[in-house]
């Protein structure tokens, strides 16, 4: 979000030095009362009224990774994101990483083990197996689904 201006925080240190209550001023100029509380905190704090600078995001990848992603899945389309990560030691998740190759359209398998679903219904009839599975288990012969 942006930052409350400078005109706005000098009102809420106006009124509030007249005795007006934060609620009132929230009201009046359409922000939360927290905010009202956290000017007037950083203002008894640091005595200025000055937003803290942002400081944002750094972006995970720089642009000569960036290349050197793209070059090593053109070279191995088949590469997973781990092993991507690993081979290039890239100091980002998983899920960063496929964020990032979704922005520039590019399509990389996630994982190469298929996981299974972990629902109920694949619970019981898991369980149901493994019933079925010990009562024929006699006659040397195993009913997997």
């Amino acid at each position: 979000m942006r930052p409350i201006p400078v005109e706005d925080r000098e009102k809420i240190i106006k009124h509030k030095t007249n005795a007006k209550s934060v609620k009132n001023i929230a009201k009046w100029l359409m922000i939360g009362s927290s905010t009202v509380y956290q000017i007037l905190a950083l203002h008894k704090k640091t005595s200025t009224i000055k937003p803290k600078p942002y400081k944002g995001n750094n972006h995970k990848i720089t642009t000569t990774q960036d290349t050197k992603i793209c070059q090593t899945i053109k070279k191995t389309p088949d590469i997973t994101l781990n092993e991507l990560i690993t081979t290039l030691n890239l100091k980002i998740t998983e899920s960063g990483l496929c964020k990032h190759l979704k922005k520039q359209d590019s399509h990389i398998k996630k994982d190469t083990t298929t996981k299974q679903p972990t629902t109920r219904r694949h619970y019981q009839s898991k369980k149901h197996m493994e019933r079925n599975t010990k009562k024929v288990r006699h006659r040397q012969t195993w009913i997997f689904r």
